[in-house]
């Protein structure tokens, strides 16, 4: 490992590994300045501050290290986290219908319905641009996932490709459980 990815934070690790033996790494300096007068057994004046001032200087080059560590397991975590809500979180809450989807979608400019499609969460919905000024929406599209849909039709056509036994399993709407919506 170069030394220079030891102050650079990796967003992408999958594993608590690295920052572990990083942060081991830095506990190991601090436990050797704390009892370096146990393990260094040095007589002369001079030896003895040389070696202070090292370890000094590695105990401040540790604390950087130590924190990117830390936010390092912390990103980990988080990850791990979000990918076992992800896989695990997606249950049907309502069945629908896709009438009725389509009717919410066409109803509002803006809005977010999560389907679970084989214990997989797909956002679809509508998005549409504001003028600040008018305060009016316009260039409403449709999306489904991060692909854009211009035509209500075409949405219709992607949309019933969702269905099972000509429902649609609705986990939230808008982010909220679909038994508040109305």
């Amino acid at each position: 490992m170069k030394i220079r990815k030891l102050f650079e934070l990796e967003r992408n690790l999958t594993s608590y590994k690295i920052p572990v033996l990083k942060v081991a790494g830095c506990v190991l300096v601090d436990a050797l300045t704390f009892f370096r007068r146990e393990i260094f057994a040095v007589q002369s004046r001079l030896f003895s501050a040389i070696i202070t001032i090292i370890l000094g200087q590695l105990i401040i080059l540790c604390l950087p290290v130590l924190y990117i560590s830390v936010a390092e397991i912390v990103i980990i975590y988080r990850k791990q986290r979000k990918t076992k809500q992800k896989a695990c979180s997606c249950k049907a809450r309502r069945q629908c219908t896709p009438e009725e989807i389509l009717a919410w979608v066409q109803s509002n400019d803006i809005i977010d319905i999560e389907l679970c499609v084989n214990a997989k969460s797909i956002h679809i919905g509508a998005s549409s641009d504001c003028n600040s000024a008018a305060g009016k929406m316009y260039d409403k599209r449709y999306y489904i996932g991060k692909r854009e849909i211009v035509d209500i039709d075409a949405f219709q056509t992607e949309v019933c490709q969702f269905c099972v036994n000509g429902m649609l399993s609705v986990h939230a709407i808008d982010g909220v459980h679909p038994k508040y919506y109305k």
